[in-house]
């Protein structure tokens, strides 16, 4: 299925092709989607004059058949277009990108694959081939609660945007009986890290052997200690502690002579490494998780990791080529750090607590946060931004069990997209009592709008018509602005594959969630005609499935009732 935008992008480079004698494949990659400035009466698509075949040898004629002569193939998708400066605008017609938008949203969300895509992540049973490995085992003895958060909401969101597509392995601390840690994992099945402690033994023999049998590798002798000399860049690294029954007396051509003490972390962590590979033959990716401040250690390592487990050499035919290794496939994912920023005001946690215990004690400290927050306006709303349309809430008074789960979903719910909302690189500052306030763009407001679009499907009661008369919609800018953010989900799906970064997401939900309130406040379901319910819920379900499976690669349950 092609999506929606690319539709209308290529309409527009076959009528450039058309006008400049060009391939329209040609000039594809010069038709921009420009979204910054789309309310300020900018077009969707722009296109730079210069960069067109020509360029500055274009004249004034060409350039203004550019925009005259569109034909009617192309009418059906741009409505105008224009010159302004060194650029030609084009503004879709708003018809047709409403119905494309809508139908190819609900073909997505209504096939097999996409719909049984949460119910999968993470199971052992689907019969696959293609195996994906995501490690995001802690490096850091002293790795901070925040910073052990931050590399959790980003183990959790890879491996469920990589893992939709083959049987999964995820490899990160897990904490038994602890739900709000486990939380953050949903949907996914965490392997054990020590379970395979006789394979890694055999794998730190097999190194400790390598290089003592080394030839290339260059060594150094310091205080009975192994160290190796890697690249320029990466420097000397120490690979063995010294022995503690003896040391190394001289120092050879190939390096100390004696015996090695205890592996290093570098050269244990390579050992697991080097297990996941041996382990898992149909292994397809392999991606480790580093924070920023272990980087160099994630570059050391493949490094001698290369010197180690160098490319066999293999016949085919009567050539020898050199098969890849396996160091060649790992892909490093590098998150920033975290901490509190200015807000000292948390809760402290001891330096003698193990990482999960860090995690659990900011999970906790924010559920309870929230639960006061929620007794507080019990009977009210959190929000009082959607005072019209359907978004209206019959009072329901929680029990303690519902009120529990509530503030469970939404504490996590803050957590992550605080955690998420920061690039990936960048370092993240949580202002625990900020993000929890609800106010603006967060988690808790990401929950309130979806549970507001099933209040409408369950008060409304209007049934889903995928052949529901669209053209209700044309008249109004909110259904036009509301369906093109639809239609960008598969833009930025495309963005989340390519970055591994979950920012994107978490900013694109947030207009996503803004333009939902927007059209509310102009689309009534409830006791509407059957015609004008069924077109508009079609809109709002389309919405809400897009928020739906962001929410989810984010690991994200959803409350109905807010």
């Amino acid at each position: 299925m092609v999506p929606t935008l690319l539709q209308f992008r290529t309409a527009i480079a076959t009528h450039l092709g058309r006008v400049l004698g060009e391939p329209a494949d040609s000039l594809l990659p010069l038709v921009q989607q420009d979204t910054a400035h789309r309310k300020a009466g900018h077009a969707v698509f722009s296109v730079v004059i210069k960069r067109l075949p020509g360029g500055d040898k274009l004249d004034e004629e060409q350039i203004q058949h550019c925009v005259d002569e569109l034909s009617e193939d192309a009418r059906q998708y741009v409505c105008n277009a224009r010159r302004v400066k060194d650029m030609l605008l084009f503004d879709p017609a708003p018809g047709q990108l409403i119905r494309l938008a809508i139908q190819d949203t609900h073909k997505l969300f209504t096939s097999d694959t996409v719909a049984g895509s949460v119910a999968l992540l993470g199971k052992r049973g689907r019969e696959t081939d293609r195996i994906v490995v995501v490690n995001g085992l802690s490096l850091q003895q002293d790795e901070n609660g925040y910073c052990a958060l931050r590399r959790s909401v980003v183990v959790g969101f890879i491996s469920r945007l990589v893992g939709s597509k083959g049987l999964i392995k995820v490899f990160c601390e897990r904490s038994d009986g602890d739900e709000a840690i486990n939380g953050l994992f949903c949907g996914l099945d965490l392997e054990s890290a020590d379970q395979d402690t006789t394979s890694v033994k055999t794998h730190l023999q097999t190194i400790e052997e390598t290089i003592k049998t080394s030839k290339e590798m260059k060594f150094i002798s310091k205080d009975g200690s192994w160290l190796v000399q890697l690249s320029p860049k990466s420097g000397q690294v120490k690979i063995y502690t010294p022995s503690t029954t003896a040391t190394a007396t001289s120092t050879s051509d190939q390096g100390p002579v004696g015996p090695m003490g205890m592996p290093t972390p570098l050269v244990q962590t390579l050992a697991l490494i080097a297990n996941h590979f041996s382990k898992y033959d149909a292994l397809d990716r392999y991606i480790w998780v580093v924070p920023d401040g272990r980087r160099l250690f994630a570059e050391q390592l493949l490094e001698l990791a290369k010197m180690v487990y160098s490319p066999r050499e293999v016949e085919d035919g009567q050539e020898r080529t050199k098969k890849q290794g396996w160091p060649d496939l790992v892909e490093v994912v590098v998150f920033g750090p975290a901490g509190a920023g200015k807000d000292k005001t948390d809760m402290p946690f001891s330096d003698t607590d193990n990482t999960p215990a860090r995690m659990a004690r900011i999970m906790e400290y924010a559920k309870a946060e929230m639960s006061k927050i929620i007794v507080e306006n019990r009977g009210g709303s959190l929000h009082n931004d959607y005072e019209d349309g359907d978004f209206e809430e019959d009072q329901v008074i929680l029990d303690e069990e519902a009120l529990s789960r509530m503030a469970t979903i939404l504490a996590h719910s803050a957590v992550v997209v605080a955690c998420a909302g920061t690039r990936r690189l960048k370092k993240l500052n949580m202002n625990m009592k900020q993000l929890l306030d609800g106010k603006g763009n967060s988690g808790v407001f990401l929950q309130y709008v979806l549970s507001r679009l099933c209040g409408i499907e369950r008060k409304s009661g209007t049934r889903l018509n995928p052949e529901a008369n669209l053209s209700l919609l044309h008249p109004y800018p909110e259904a036009f602005h509301l369906a093109l953010v639809i239609a960008e989900w598969a833009d930025i799906h495309d963005t989340l594959a390519r970055s591994l970064d979950p920012y994107p997401l978490v900013n694109y939900l947030f207009h996503l969630a803004a333009e939902i309130g927007q059209a509310n406040r102009v689309f009534r379901v409830k006791d509407m005609e059957t015609s004008v319910a069924e077109a508009r819920w079609l809109l709002f379900w389309c919405a809400k499935r897009v928020l739906e499976h962001g929410l989810m690669l984010l690991g994200l349950k959803s409350v109905e009732r807010m």
